[in-house]
């Protein structure tokens, strides 16, 4: 999971009406690359903004996106990332996530 902190004039900008918050469940702080628990996956629940997580487990949470594709890899990699082999399409996609439909919809 990436956390962006914002200062100054950008944090200002920020319409945090329309925030969304996107996580992955790969952990970057290990060495080699793991993937994160489950506590933190019901951690991101507490999150009080609109919240997609993408994880190579099928977890019941309402907020994962379950992404079977990478689960090889152990972990999903940077899901909002174009695919190489699909130009114009996010690797989500190839799971059949529409992620441009989840930010746009309510």
């Amino acid at each position: 999971m990436i956390l962006i902190l914002l200062s100054g004039m950008r944090e200002k900008r920020v319409n945090y009406i329309n925030i969304v918050v996107i996580g992955i469940d790969i952990n970057v702080l290990t060495n080699p690359i793991s993937r994160c628990s489950e506590d933190v996956v019901k951690d991101f629940e507490k999150i009080p903004y609109k919240k997609l997580f993408f994880s190579v487990v099928d977890y019941s949470y309402n907020y994962v996106a379950y992404l079977p594709s990478f689960k090889d890899e152990g972990c999903c990699p940077e899901a909002t990332k174009p695919s190489i082999n699909k130009i114009g399409k996010y690797i989500v996609e190839e799971d059949g996530f529409d992620l441009d439909k989840f930010i746009c919809s309510n």
